[in-house]
């Protein structure tokens, strides 16, 4: 469903996350597979799913009571998501505005099933499956909680490192309900905590439960597999860090460490689909020592609506060991004013650190005729200094063509019209060669989201193998038949 909607262009102008809109057929196949696995997963649970002849469950603590209470927290994470991701479609529907729902608000609302959840995980494998006392639990998972905080404070420590590779800030706050705050720090290291003392609690079982009873191997793997990727999320997403830069052919821009220059975009066609822009990017590490890579993001154009050229661009990941570097490319600005200023002759415009003033105009040639010229003369103080240019428009048979005129090494100016009646002049300042916006971002441990993706299929296709059915044993002939008795 979350990729229906991103691929499907109902939210290309509404969020960020929405990707070049599918083709018909590529759509009809997301379409079908999805309508398959709903209508599938509803058969599949009226068949086999339901439960009949439940018994009543006995008061207090047991096994299948925590695995019910997680199984809510999880399906309560998945409604809250799939309501939040709704938003924009269903604001669009009603035919208001379409906006889409802010991070900070996931955070609010999908803290308070994701932290019940991470401990029903934890302390799952230590219930038993008849009634047991809270004091009993406490006594079976109190050490492994112990481990699990000193490890907390071992992982602050190398965090803290300068020379691991994380460098992780921790200054922002967080606010909680109450207009309680809270340090950033504080709340990734509990968090994190919560899955280390789910990872160790899981292990711990696994190795006890390994050679007694292998069904209930596959079940532990799978948390493992959860818990490690959440820990990755946790640390990826709240140690991130963010910084926007804008990058110029011959003027390479700094940002989080890194220096990036331009390289080149070599192309032969617009509209492919594999046009990537390359830039060089250098780190100098803690050690003293160099390290250098090529980022190549995406960038093509589609056409729109009206058929216009519109950009799309996808990011490049450059995969560390303890990081990612993401290389997020918008689309390249070639316009510093973003649309034409009318100024008249003796006006003065101010737009970008970049002031205009419009002394007066001048022609050249016969009014009316092709060929004629029309220019304004302007003086322009840039932060490379003052200059005084004299853009000019040409009367052509298609037209008003307006010409480009240097103003310094940056920045290039136009006359887009002028008013007969007034003399009042259409300027507009362009860049002398694109800007390229990048965001960079750090994450830090990405790659615990990858192995805890791995380790959570490999136990969810354990518990499978483990749970297949039994194949029958062939009829022996000429053996009587053995009738089991009652119970």
């Amino acid at each position: 469903y979350g990729t229906f909607l991103t691929l499907s262009g109902l939210y290309a102008d509404v969020s960020v996350h929405s990707f070049a809109q599918m083709d018909k057929s590529a759509l009809k196949i997301l379409l079908g597979f999805m309508v398959f696995t709903i209508t599938g997963f509803t058969a599949l649970w009226i068949i086999r799913g339901r439960g009949k002849n439940v018994p009543q469950a006995e008061p207090g603590l047991q096994r299948e009571g925590i695995y019910r209470s997680g199984m809510l927290m999880l399906g309560g994470i998945g409604v809250a998501t799939a309501i939040g991701m709704s938003v924009p479609l269903i604001m669009y529907v009603l035919g208001r505005q379409s906006k889409v729902v802010e991070e900070k608000l996931y955070h609010q609302v999908l803290v308070w099933p994701f932290v019940p959840l991470l401990l029903f995980m934890a302390i799952a494998p230590f219930v038993n499956w008849r009634t047991m006392t809270w004091k009993t639990l406490l006594s079976r998972v109190v050490n492994i909680a112990s481990i699990a905080f000193m490890f907390t404070g071992i992982t602050l420590f190398i965090i803290r490192n300068p020379l691991v590779g994380i460098h992780a800030q921790g200054n922002e706050t967080i606010a909680f309900p109450f207009g309680i705050t809270v340090s950033s720090m504080v709340w990734v290291l509990t968090l994190l905590f919560l899955c280390l003392f789910t990872i160790l609690a899981n292990l711990w079982r696994l190795i006890e439960s390994i050679k007694r009873s292998a069904m209930s191997v596959g079940g532990f793997v799978a948390h493992l597999g959860v818990a490690t990727l959440m820990a990755g999320m946790i640390l990826s997403r709240g140690f991130e860090q963010k910084e926007t830069v804008f990058v110029q052919p011959g003027a390479p821009a700094r940002a989080l460490d890194y220096t990036i220059s331009y390289n080149s975009y070599p192309i032969t066609d617009l509209g492919d689909r594999s046009n990537k822009v390359v830039f060089d990017v250098s780190h100098i590490n803690p050690d003293g020592t160099e390290s250098k890579f090529q980022a190549r993001p995406g960038l093509f154009y589609t056409a729109d609506t009206q058929g216009q050229p519109s950009p799309m661009v996808w990011p490049h990941i450059e995969h560390q060991f303890s990081h990612d570097i993401y290389f997020t490319l918008h689309p390249p600005e070639l316009n510093l004013w973003k649309d034409p200023i009318s100024i008249k002759p003796g006006d003065s415009v101010e737009e970008n650190s970049v002031k205009v003033t419009y002394e007066k105009m001048i022609m050249e040639g016969q009014p009316g005729q092709p060929g004629t010229k029309f220019g304004a003369q302007l003086r322009i103080r840039t932060q490379r200094g003052e200059f005084r240019v004299t853009p000019k428009v040409a009367l052509t048979a298609q037209g008003l063509l307006p010409e480009l005129t240097r103003i310094d090494p940056d920045l290039m100016v136009t006359m887009q019209g002028l008013d007969a009646a007034t003399h009042a002049a259409l300027i507009q300042v362009h860049y002398a060669s694109p800007v390229y916006p990048i965001d960079l971002f750090y994450k830090p441990m990405t790659i615990l989201v990858w192995i805890g993706t791995g380790i959570l299929t490999f136990g969810g296709l354990l518990s499978a193998w483990y749970r297949r059915r039994p194949k029958e044993s062939p009829p022996t002939f000429g053996e009587p038949e053995l009738v089991r008795a009652p119970p």
